[in-house]
C-alpha cells in the first residue's frame, strides 16, 4: 500500500511540473506578453487565470485547452480618471502592462483633454473629493457638520456636538412649547422638556354647584389638586322668573322683588334681593329747559340747560364777548377826548395824540385844532405790504382847507382803536376825495411825499400815521 501511494505522489508531482512548464510558455495573444497564473492543479490538469483580462481557463492532463477566453478577440480599453494634482484629472486606459496598451486603444495619455474635477461636498473636517478621480478639491466647509442629538444643558439651552470633531459645538436657547400645571414646555427645535411648570395653566373640569349663589371647578390633570375659586351662577335670575345656571345646571325658583331706592333721572330702581338685581322702574331721564344769555361788550354769551325734575344743569353754545364799539370822539379841552360805547353806557376818556402845526396842535382822532376842528372825510386805506394795517380799529382821515398860510390843505391820517392811534406795520396807500387845481407838493415833517391828484382823488403812500400838508408847488 505504501508503494502505491508513493507512485501516485510521484505521478502528481510530474503532472504539476508538466503543467507549470507548459503554462510558462503560454501568452494571451491580445493581452500582451503576460504569463498566465496557475490557480490550482491536480492529476487531471491545471486551472489558471489571465492577469490582464481576468478570464480563467484550464488544462486537461497537462494539455493546453483554451488557455484564455478572450484570445482571438480585441479587448476593450479600461478607462479610469487619474488626478493631476491641480484640480483637474485625465481620462486614460488602465489596461496596460509595462507601458503596453491594448490594440486600437483610444485612451492613451493625452488623447483626451483634461477636465476639471467634479467635486462632491466638503465637510467641517475634510475638503470635497472628486466624484471621478477621488482627489481632494478645495478647502473644508466649516459649516457642514454631522451633528449628534440635541441635549439639554440645564441652563435653558440645547446643545449638540459634531461626531466628526467634538470641538464643534452648537448651543441655542429652547423655544416654543407651552408649559402647564404639571408639565414643562417642549422645545419646538430639540423636542426636549425645559423650564418649569406653569401653575396657572390648568385643564379645568366641569363646573359643579357649591350653593344657591356660586359654583366651582377643579383641574383634571393627574398630580394637580388646584380648584378654581367659586363664582356666581350665570343665569339671568330675577324674583318673578326661575333661572338655571348654564355652567353647573343649578335652578333658582321665582320670588317677590325687594324694591331698592326710587328711580331718578339718572338711576333705576332695582330689586335688592341677592342674585336678582332686576329693574323695577327705569330711570326717567332729564327734562332740560334752555335759557340763552347774550354776550355783552366784556362777557361771553352762553346757553344754560336746567332739568326741571332734579335741577341738574350745564352750559354750552358759548359766544365770545363783542367788545366795546365807541362812537364819535369829543375833545374835552384838556388834551383828552371821550366817546360813549354804542352797545353799553360805558364812556372812555383817553389822552389825545397831538401833531404840531405852527403854534397849534391837531388831534387826528377827535379833530381838535386850537379852537377849531379838522372835519373827517370819507377816505380809504389799503395795505401795500402784507399785514401793514392793524387787526383792530378803523381809519380816520381829516381835511382842513388853508390850516396855515403856507398850506392849501392840511390832512391828518390815523388808525384809531379805543381812542388811540395805532402804528402801521408797513406801507399803506391812502385815498381821499379832493377837488383842487394847480401844482402842489405833499409834505410830511419837512419831507416831500409822492402823490397823485387826478379826477378829484388824492392818493399817496405812507408807512406812518401823521400830519400831511399840501402846499403850492412851482
Amino acid at each position: 500500500m505504501k508503494k502505491k501511494l508513493f507512485v501516485f505522489g510521484l505521478l502528481l508531482i510530474s503532472l504539476l511540473c508538466v503543467c507549470s512548464a507548459a503554462l510558462a510558455e503560454m501568452h494571451c495573444t491580445i493581452c500582451a506578453p503576460g504569463i498566465l497564473e496557475v490557480t490550482s492543479s491536480s492529476v487531471y490538469g491545471c486551472n489558471f487565470k489571465c492577469n490582464y483580462c481576468g478570464a480563467s481557463g484550464g488544462t486537461s492532463h497537462g494539455a493546453h485547452e483554451d488557455p484564455c477566453e478572450c484570445c482571438g478577440r480585441i479587448l476593450p480599453c479600461q478607462p479610469a480618471y487619474i488626478p493631476n494634482g491641480d484640480g483637474t484629472h485625465a481620462l486614460v486606459c488602465t489596461f496596460v502592462k509595462d507601458g503596453v496598451y491594448p490594440e486600437n486603444c483610444t485612451l492613451k495619455p493625452g488623447a483626451v483633454a483634461d477636465e476639471e474635477c467634479d467635486a462632491g461636498w466638503a465637510t467641517c473636517t475634510e475638503p470635497a473629493r472628486c466624484l471621478d478621480c477621488k482627489a481632494t478639491v478645495g478647502e473644508i466647509d466649516p459649516d457642514n457638520h454631522s451633528w449628534g442629538n440635541w441635549k439639554d444643558d440645564g441652563n435653558g439651552n440645547h446643545v449638540r456636538v459634531c461626531w466628526r470633531n467634538s470641538a464643534h459645538v452648537e448651543s441655542r436657547p429652547h423655544t416654543g412649547g407651552t408649559a402647564n400645571c404639571v408639565e414643562q414646555a417642549v422645545c419646538d427645535e430639540c423636542h426636549l422638556e425645559y423650564g418649569s411648570v406653569d401653575l396657572t395653566a390648568h385643564d379645568w373640569g366641569e363646573w359643579t354647584t357649591e350653593d344657591e349663589t356660586n359654583h366651582s371647578r377643579s383641574c383634571t390633570r393627574e398630580n394637580c389638586d388646584a380648584k378654581e375659586e367659586t363664582e356666581k351662577h350665570d343665569f339671568d335670575f330675577n324674583c318673578t322668573a326661575s333661572g338655571a345656571c348654564s355652567a353647573c345646571g343649578y335652578v333658582k325658583q321665582a320670588q317677590e322683588h325687594i324694591p331698592g331706592p326710587a328711580a331718578t333721572c339718572t338711576t333705576e330702581q332695582v330689586c335688592t334681593r341677592a342674585g336678582c338685581g332686576a329693574v323695577i322702574r327705569g330711570r326717567s331721564g332729564h327734562d332740560y329747559k334752555a335759557v340763552v344769555t347774550a354776550p355783552s361788550c366784556l362777557t361771553d354769551g352762553y346757553t344754560t340747560h336746567t332739568c326741571e325734575n332734579c335741577g341738574d344743569a350745564y352750559t354750552d353754545a358759548f359766544v365770545p364777548a363783542k367788545g366795546h364799539v365807541y362812537g364819535q370822539w369829543t375833545a374835552q379841552g384838556d388834551g383828552t377826548h371821550s366817546a360813549l360805547c354804542k352797545r353799553c353806557p360805558e364812556m372812555l376818556t383817553v389822552e389825545c395824540t397831538l401833531y404840531p402845526l405852527e403854534d397849534k396842535t391837531v388831534c387826528p382822532v377827535c379833530g381838535e385844532y386850537g379852537e377849531g376842528m379838522f372835519p373827517a372825510v370819507n377816505a380809504a386805506a389799503q395795505a401795500v405790504e402784507p399785514q401793514a394795517l392793524p387787526r383792530h380799529g378803523e381809519l380816520i382821515v381829516r381835511l382842513l382847507e388853508k390850516p396855515v398860510e403856507s398850506a392849501a390843505y392840511g390832512i391828518t391820517v390815523a388808525w384809531e382803536a379805543a381812542g388811540k392811534v395805532l402804528p402801521f406795520e408797513g406801507t399803506v396807500s391812502v385815498s381821499l376825495p379832493l377837488q383842487a387845481e394847480g401844482t402842489f407838493k405833499l409834505m410830511q415833517n419837512g419831507a416831500e411825499i409822492p402823490f397823485t391828484l387826478e379826477n378829484g382823488m388824492l392818493i399817496f403812500q405812507t408807512a406812518e400815521a401823521g400830519l400831511f400838508l399840501l402846499v403850492a408847488g412851482e
